[in-house]
């Protein structure tokens, strides 16, 4: 399988491509003529023409971050994976504020659980999680 080595310098919003090259040794020359040591691009080696499958996820978790339920769908996820998106309903379950987060995209397990507890913070923060706004059970 061919590979590519893609140079990328930021990150969050100003995360971007320097360059793309077909050899390791074409984008150490831009990595090598960037002064800043602090600041340095990422080389980054991708298989090309590769789709990369993401699982999904389902995840309930109270509204103090407690999981109460995690479990892998059956679908997966054919794109980027932060791309995709969350749904969510609140509801109350056994008298507690619950959050059912689904079609969380994540490597694994413990990454659908840290993407739905920011979620959580989030919609807190939003006072979108609160006993006021809640559904029926799912």
């Amino acid at each position: 399988m061919c590979k590519v080595y893609i140079v990328t310098e930021g990150s969050y919003s100003d995360y971007h491509i320097v360059g793309v090259f077909s050899t390791l040794e074409g984008a150490q020359i831009i990595y090598d003529s960037f002064i800043d040591i602090y600041d340095r691009p990422n080389i980054e080696e991708c298989n090309l023409d590769a789709l990369k499958i993401y699982p999904r996820w389902d995840v309930r978790m109270d509204i103090c971050g407690n999981t109460t339920h995690v479990s892998k769908c059956n679908n997966l996820w054919e794109e980027e994976k932060h791309r995709a998106y969350t749904i969510y309903k609140s509801f109350k379950d056994e008298a507690k504020l619950v959050l059912y987060l689904y079609n969380i995209v994540a490597d694994n397990e413990q990454h659908a659980v840290k993407i739905a507890n920011e979620m959580r913070i989030l919609l807190l923060a939003k006072g979108e999680f609160i006993e006021s706004k809640i559904q029926e059970e799912v």
